[in-house]
């Protein structure tokens, strides 16, 4: 008993230090109020709601929004050694949360959902596993990218500008020849009792099938096998991520799919149609609590389920805001907006 009880305060302080130095500490503690930003006007809802406009909002809550939604001339992929070492720093805590529950990363058999340039995967592999299988889509990007249609030859080229990046960033890890990667969509995944682990990092938010998701984790892993989910949910403040953020506090929550529509339509013309897009297509609705049901009808028992906010997200999140949300979706609580992040440890059952 002593022992876990070392490897959870230990795991608790890496969190506590990390909140003053990573994005995802980042996250949970910048500011997510308006308060101290000029106004830029009001928009006006279907129902006559008045929503003030405030000129930097989407600078305060997602500051690297330009770099996912401007057009900017790129070179070839390059490591980058900061996300290398976040990545590392990730893998690390979810290890010492394995640890905390009998469990280890070491010579297990992996699948990763999301794995884009793959540091994840190969910082797992570095720390023990045995193998890892990482997967992707390579439409998550070309939805967000600058005047992209979607075509397969754009799809092909997605994929190999990513198959690109994952060949620079083996060459930093020592074990990257267990790693393997697939253009392939979760729910397409058919194997049976073939992993130990599934591990997704901020991936489950884009899942627009969400059960389907569940259930073929649940296929693939053996029984007594643990799935690992950090996800920055919709209902978030931050939970718009690049595209969908508008200029006031849960504008992608409070205003129906046709208004969201008409407000990047009149204020970001020339982003509005990856805005809608990304709006409808790459953002589940998923709240705690249907992520609780849908765990439990697919198999899996939850060991730990983690909302990661502070007193600023709660503060922020007002009875008129909560009520607004809810009127378009029923099941939201304030957890739900007060949460910045989700961390979530399943295990299979038997």
């Amino acid at each position: 008993m002593a022992s876990l009880k070392v490897l959870v305060l230990r795991w608790v302080g890496r969190l506590a230090r990390r909140l003053v130095s990573t994005r995802f500490g980042q996250a949970l503690t910048a500011s997510v109020s308006a308060q101290g930003l000029p106004e830029l006007g009001e928009f006006v809802t279907d129902d006559g709601t008045r929503h003030v406009r405030f000129d930097g909002y989407r600078d305060r809550v997602v500051p690297r929004w330009r770099a996912m939604v401007e057009s900017t001339e790129s070179g070839p992929p390059s490591f980058d050694e900061a996300a290398a070492s976040a990545a590392k720093r990730d893998i690390a805590d979810v290890s010492l949360l394995l640890e905390s529950h009998g469990a280890s990363l070491t010579g297990l058999r992996v699948l990763e959902v999301g794995c884009h340039g793959g540091l994840h995967a190969f910082a797992m592999a570095d720390a023990g596993a045995a193998s890892v299988l990482a997967i992707d889509v390579p439409e998550y990007g070309v939805r967000q990218a600058v005047g992209e249609d979607g075509s397969s030859d754009r799809l092909q080229a997605q994929s190999s500008t990513l198959s690109e990046l994952r060949r620079v960033n083996a060459a930093e890890f020592r074990r990257s020849d267990t790693v393997h990667f697939l253009d392939l969509d979760v729910v397409e995944v058919t194997e049976e009792a073939a992993y130990d682990f599934v591990f997704s990092w901020e991936t489950f938010e884009h899942l627009i099938d969400p059960r389907g998701a569940l259930t073929a984790m649940a296929r693939a892993l053996v029984v007594g096998g643990h799935a690992f989910h950090a996800y920055n949910p919709f209902f978030a403040h931050n939970g718009g991520h690049s595209l969908a953020t508008l200029d006031f506090p849960y504008g992608h929550v409070v205003l129906s799919d046709s208004e969201f529509a008409r407000y990047v339509e009149e204020f970001r013309p020339s982003e509005a149609s990856r805005a809608v897009a990304f709006h409808r297509s790459s953002l589940n609705r998923m709240t705690q609590s249907q992520f609780r049901e849908q765990a439990a009808a697919t198999g899996f028992d939850i060991v730990e389920f983690l909302p990661w906010m502070t007193r600023k997200n709660l503060a922020a999140v007002d009875p008129q805001t909560v009520q607004r949300a809810q009127k378009l979706h029923p099941s939201v609580v304030v957890a739900d907006l007060a949460a910045a992040e989700v961390w979530v440890l399943l295990r299979k059952r038997a």
